[in-house]
C-alpha cells in the first residue's frame, strides 16, 4: 500500500518502472536525480547504474571500483571500456637492492611482474562475466616486448573469459598483435578496428569471414600510427606491415549488415584509408547490407563520390550516415540521388535543400537523420 506522500512513479507496475529506469539512467546526468527520489526507487534502481558503459583508465582503476562495489550487481555489468596500463616495474628496484644485501634473497624478474598482473586481471574480468560489449584500449606509443606479449595474452583469454561475447572494440596499438584469438569469440556480432594487425589480408579474411554471426564492422583510422606517404599503400610506423582490411577482406564477409568508416584525423601527405572505390565496390555483392556510416574529418574527392553513387544505386541501404566537412544537399543531389523533377533552384535556402534531398532519399527507402553545427 503506497502512502500519500510516494512517488507516482511507484503506482506503476514493477516491470514498466525497470523499463523507465533502464532508459533513464543509460545517461550519467540521470542518477543522482532519480536515486535520491526515495529509498524505494534508490533499492530497485540502483541495478540498471551497473548496465550502462563502465569505462577505467587503466587496470588499478578497474581493481578499485571491484573492490568498493557489492558483489551481487556485478552480474548486471553488461559494457566495459578498459584502459590496459603498463605493469609497474618499481618492485623490481627495491628486490634488486635486497639481493645486492642478501645473496640468498631470489631476484624477481620482469616477466614475473607481468604474469602476476595477468593472473590479477583475469580474476578481476571473471568477477564481471556477464559482459557483452567489450572495448580495449593499448597504448598508442611505442610498446615494449613485455607489453606486447601480456597484450597479446590478455587478447586470448577473452574467448575463454566472455564466450557470449557480442561486440568487441581495439583501439591504441594492436599492430603487433594477430587477429587469431577472435577465432574462439563465435557469437561475436560486431568488431570495431583500425584495419592494421600483424595478420596478413588473407588470414584476416579467412578469420573474420569464420564467424558466423559477425554482421558490423566499424574501421577507425589513427593515423598517428601510421607512416606518412603519398602513395596509396599506407604502412604501420611500428611494424611496416600495410593495413589488414583491404577491399578482398570486405568481399568474403557475406553475413555483413553494417559498415562503418571513421577518419577523425588526415594528414595533408596521406592518402586517404579506406574510403575508397576499392572498398566500395566489393559492398555492391553483400546483399545483407542495410546501414553504410561514413564520419570523415575531409571532404572526399569526386572519384570517391562517384563511386558512392554507384554503390548506392546498387546497394539495399536502408539507412544511410554521412558526416565530413561541407556535406551539402547539393552534394547528395549531384553525386546520390541524380536526376527527378524535383532539382534544387539557384536561390533555395539550405531548409529547402535539405527537406528536398530527405524527400528523395526516404522515397529509395533510406532513413535520414540530419544533424548540422547550428543544430
Amino acid at each position: 500500500m503506497l502512502s500519500a506522500n510516494s512517488p507516482p512513479l511507484l503506482s506503476l507496475p514493477l516491470e514498466l518502472r525497470e523499463q523507465i529506469y533502464s532508459q533513464a539512467l543509460s545517461h550519467p546526468s540521470n542518477g543522482p536525480q532519480l536515486l535520491g527520489t526515495c529509498h524505494e526507487i534508490y533499492t530497485e534502481a540502483r541495478k540498471f547504474l551497473f548496465q550502462r558503459p563502465l569505462v577505467f583508465h587503466g587496470q588499478s582503476a578497474f581493481y578499485r571500483w571491484l573492490a568498493i562495489t557489492p558483489s551481487n550487481y556485478l552480474h548486471h555489468v553488461s559494457e566495459i571500456v578498459l584502459e590496459l596500463h603498463d605493469v609497474d616495474l618499481e618492485p623490481l628496484l627495491g628486490n634488486a637492492a635486497d639481493a645486492m644485501q642478501k645473496s640468498s634473497v631470489p631476484r624477481l624478474l620482469a616477466w614475473e611482474l607481468y604474469g602476476q598482473e595477468l593472473e590479477r586481471l583475469q580474476a578481476a574480468l571473471q568477477k564481471v562475466h556477464k559482459v557483452k560489449l567489450f572495448t580495449l584500449r593499448a597504448l598508442e606509443d611505442q610498446q615494449s616486448f613485455l607489453y606486447r606479449n601480456f597484450l597479446g595474452k590478455v587478447l586470448e583469454m577473452l574467448g575463454p573469459l566472455y564466450p557470449d561475447l557480442q561486440h568487441l572494440g581495439l583501439a591504441g596499438n594492436f599492430h603487433y598483435q594477430s587477429l587469431t584469438f577472435l577465432s574462439a569469440l563465435s557469437q561475436l556480432r560486431s568488431f570495431s578496428f583500425d584495419g592494421f594487425t600483424s595478420s596478413s589480408p588473407p588470414e584476416t579474411a579467412e578469420i573474420l569471414s569464420s564467424l558466423q554471426h559477425l554482421s558490423s564492422l566499424s574501421l577507425v583510422s589513427q593515423y598517428t600510427l601510421l607512416t606518412p606517404t603519398t602513395t596509396p599503400h599506407v604502412h604501420s610506423a611500428y611494424t611496416s606491415k600495410p593495413q589488414s582490411f583491404t577491399g578482398a577482406v570486405l568481399r568474403t564477409m557475406n553475413h555483413l549488415a553494417s559498415f562503418s568508416v571513421t577518419e577523425p584525423l588526415r594528414p595533408a601527405c596521406s592518402p586517404t584509408l579506406f574510403l575508397v572505390p576499392e572498398l566500395l565496390a566489393p559492398l555492391h555483392t553483400h546483399a545483407a547490407l542495410r546501414r553504410l556510416a561514413i564520419a570523415l574529418a575531409y571532404t572526399p574527392d569526386k572519384e570517391t563520390l562517384a563511386a558512392l553513387e554507384d554503390f548506392m544505386r546498387k546497394a539495399p541501404i536502408e539507412r544511410l550516415e554521412l558526416d565530413w566537412p561541407q556535406l551539402l544537399p547539393e552534394v547528395l543531389e549531384e553525386y546520390v540521388l541524380v536526376g527527378g523533377k524535383d532539382l534544387p533552384a539557384p536561390h533555395d535556402s539550405d531548409e529547402t535543400n535539405v527537406a528536398r534531398a530527405t524527400r528523395r532519399l526516404h522515397a529509395l527507402g533510406v532513413r535520414v537523420e540530419w544533424c548540422t553545427e547550428g543544430a
